[in-house]
């Protein structure tokens, strides 16, 4: 048990680092579609690794019952039942999928997906030192991007999976303006600045929560934690990601709501109040130093932004129009992009991305079929706990959905990358287990 949890808090705090091994990189139209490309990550050996370690320690946990029952379909077996159908309803998506081999690794990812929160939300691992390694290692990359938006340079590491990004190169996302120039926008080790942005928004969120429930904490660990909230926050500014902003503005007044509820933080007000002013004011200061540059991405008119605004709304429209003729079973996992190849096969490759949506994303490439079967899940997760603890998981589910919304709204890596849906599972189990107050072991019972 000390390994898994040990390997698990590893895996938190590598998981920013994007290290890859492609063995597919597709031309089309004399340009890479990059999400036509199947790699492996070097966190999935990891990832394995620990998910063989769980499954040797379930086995373990059943062989030790003591009482032999006889084998009934409890709640939580019904919640289980519903993701195993689920998964191989996504395996089986390769059937009727364009490109049968990008539908099985997607549908690999999302199994990857599911057992770590299971992990997380099964094991009785110590959630809160996994925050603090994966708070840790955002950190590292928030003074990675804070350096690359100062020095407005980048560079290239194949060991720690980043490409360069020159700021006048074409397709480096920048900030165009006729009165601002020509900015870099912070990238750290990811491949674009709304996914740092979103990891940023997570690992600020957990990093808060992770001290608000920890009474004990002496006060060198939080000036600590206070110092790494700070660092991610400025990294977040200097990403000018508008989806990561108004997720953080919504969590940001969360804080400062329940900072004033102290019947509901049991005396911990005074901490979210104070992270809550401490992060409005750096913010402050950060939009008055660079007020032209705020300006340009939230109201600018450049070209540069109306093209980004042109490229989601044909998105919507395609996305659409995928969804109305494959209705049902959807084009599979993984598969919009090739889909979007059938029927514009003259495109160059870099065009051919998914829909900045991740529900518009879902339901054309799993359809009808595919979200019944994640209402399925929702539902039997919820009522797998007792009445008293299903207003928790409840009041979870609206927390993260206003965490994580905006960031699914304007954008889709949470669900089509890996590390996005890594990330996902990582908030959501951590979330969870805390919301319900114990360890949850499912069927086999003690």
């Amino acid at each position: 048990m000390k390994l898994l949890n040990r390997l698990l808090h590893l895996f938190a705090f590598l998981l920013p680092w994007q290290t890859i091994w492609l063995y597919r990189e597709p031309i089309v139209n004399g340009y890479k579609w990059e999400f036509g490309t199947l790699g492996f990550y070097a966190t999935e050996v990891l990832l394995w690794l620990i998910i063989a370690l769980f499954v040797l320690w379930y086995i373990h946990r059943f062989s030790k019952r003591t009482v032999k029952q006889k084998f009934v379909f409890t709640k939580d077996r019904f919640f289980l039942l519903s993701v195993v159908v689920f998964l191989l309803y996504a395996f089986a998506s390769s059937l009727w999928a364009p490109d049968a081999v990008l539908a099985r690794q997607h549908a690999l990812r999302l199994m990857q997906a599911i057992l770590l929160f299971l992990m997380i939300y099964i094991v009785p691992i110590s959630w809160k030192k996994m925050v603090l390694w994966f708070s840790g290692g955002m950190t590292i990359q928030a003074l990675l991007g804070y350096w690359q938006f100062i020095s407005q340079k980048t560079f290239a590491s194949t060991l720690l999976g980043m490409a360069a990004h020159p700021v006048d190169a074409g397709g480096t996302s920048v900030i165009v303006g006729r009165e601002v120039g020509r900015w870099l926008r912070a990238y750290g080790g990811f491949s674009h600045p709304n996914v740092f942005a979103g990891f940023l928004v997570i690992s600020f969120f957990l990093t808060t929560f992770l001290w608000h429930v920890n009474k004990d904490a002496s006060p060198q660990h939080r000036i600590f934690a206070a110092a790494a909230m700070l660092t991610q926050i400025t990294a977040l500014f200097f990403t000018f990601s508008r989806s990561a902003w108004l997720s953080f503005v919504i969590l940001w007044l969360i804080l400062f709501l329940f900072s004033s509820k102290k019947d509901v933080l049991h005396g911990a007000e005074s901490f979210l109040f104070r992270v809550s002013v401490y992060s409005a004011l750096l913010i402050a200061v950060l939009a008055s130093m660079f007020m032209p540059l705020v300006q340009n991405r939230l109201f600018g008119d450049s070209s540069y932004e109306a093209r980004s605004i042109e490229e989601r709304l044909t998105g919507a429209a395609e996305a659409r129009q995928i969804r109305v003729a494959h209705p049902f079973l959807g084009v599979g996992a993984g598969n919009y992009t090739a889909e979007l190849m059938a029927q514009y096969p003259n495109r160059e490759g870099w065009v051919y991305q998914p829909v900045h949506n991740v529900v518009l994303l879902f339901v054309a490439e799993f359809g009808f079929v595919g979200i019944m079967l994640v209402g399925l899940i929702i539902v039997t997760f919820i009522r797998m706990h007792e009445k008293e603890r299903r207003f928790m998981v409840s009041v979870a589910f609206v927390v993260l959905l206003g965490l994580l919304g905006p960031l699914a709204a304007f954008d889709h890596y949470l669900y089509s990358a890996y590390s996005g849906l890594m990330a996902f599972a990582l908030v959501v189990g951590v979330v969870m287990k805390y919301s319900t107050h114990d360890i949850h072991i499912l069927s086999p019972h003690e």
